[in-house]
């Protein structure tokens, strides 16, 4: 699926990535991939391409899935946008490919453990869910409140399945400078891996949506207080007052995860 991160700064990182069936991200080159605007986020493609770097790929050849407005589906390397069709999920033409906001999430939230590197995790899994659950852990406060209570009760997170781990990924283990140059892909895929060694793969599958929470030591390197998938499942936060500690900012990119381009709008918190 096409994904679009929003960093909230000027990073000249990649923007376009895709999503794959597994949860992985692969960036996609920004210098040579740039879809045009009638090419929706949440297109399915069938992309094959270079891999240059640091797990980026230079897209060589696409085709993306779409359902005529007669329901007739097909592959197609067309990106002319026809008004009575629509990007699908080529195993489910009824299903939209951006999710709805109709039911609690399953949130699973990566504490990442970075002491090996030199940056160690300013939060405790109590904390975390505390905030997103309110001091109880049941959902009637915190975080979960708020999605409620913005979503008139159609939406929040599911307290008996919320689950928050202290994970710690191979990062700084690896050539690709994952730290250094904060490699926000690398830093989810990495924590996906430790994350399902940790609690075992069917475990991690059963949750719809990740979250991971960066070390303090790590906000002058990745220079945004929080970041997100548009659409898609995983949100970034840093430990900080405009990351974590900020329900409007885990909000803002929740709603992110669901296609909604909020970054206008003003939560007061």
């Amino acid at each position: 699926m096409l994904v679009h991160a929003d960093l909230h700064n000027s990073q000249n990182d990649p923007v376009w990535a895709i999503s794959r069936d597994d949860g992985a991200i692969i960036p996609l080159d920004n210098t040579t991939f740039n879809p045009p605007p009638e090419v929706h986020v949440g297109a399915y493609l069938n992309l094959t391409g270079e891999l240059l770097y640091d797990g980026i790929v230079r897209p060589t050849a696409y085709d993306r899935f779409v359902c005529s407005g007669f329901g007739i589906c097909s592959w197609t390397d067309s990106w002319r946008k026809d008004p009575y069709s629509r990007d699908d999920y080529p195993s489910d033409p009824s299903t939209p490919t951006s999710p709805k906001a109709t039911s609690p999430q399953r949130l699973l939230v990566m504490i990442l453990n970075y002491s090996a590197c030199g940056y160690p995790p300013g939060v405790n899994t109590s904390t975390v869910r505390s905030l997103f659950l309110g001091p109880n852990g049941d959902g009637t406060a915190g975080i979960a409140l708020k999605y409620s209570q913005c979503s008139y009760g159609t939406f929040g997170i599911d307290a008996l399945s919320f689950r928050a781990e202290v994970v710690a990924p191979s990062s700084c283990n690896t050539p690709a400078n994952t730290l250094e140059t904060c490699k926000w892909w690398n830093i989810a895929n990495d924590a996906d891996a430790a994350a399902k060694s940790l609690i075992g793969a069917a475990t991690y599958n059963a949750f719809t949506h990740f979250a991971y929470v960066l070390p303090p030591g790590l906000q002058y390197l990745c220079p945004w207080p929080s970041m997100s998938l548009l659409p898609g499942q995983k949100i970034w936060l840093q430990t900080s007052s405009q990351g974590l500690n900020r329900w409007a900012a885990v909000m803002q990119m929740t709603l992110h995860n669901y296609g909604a381009n909020v970054t206008q709008w003003r939560f007061h918190s």
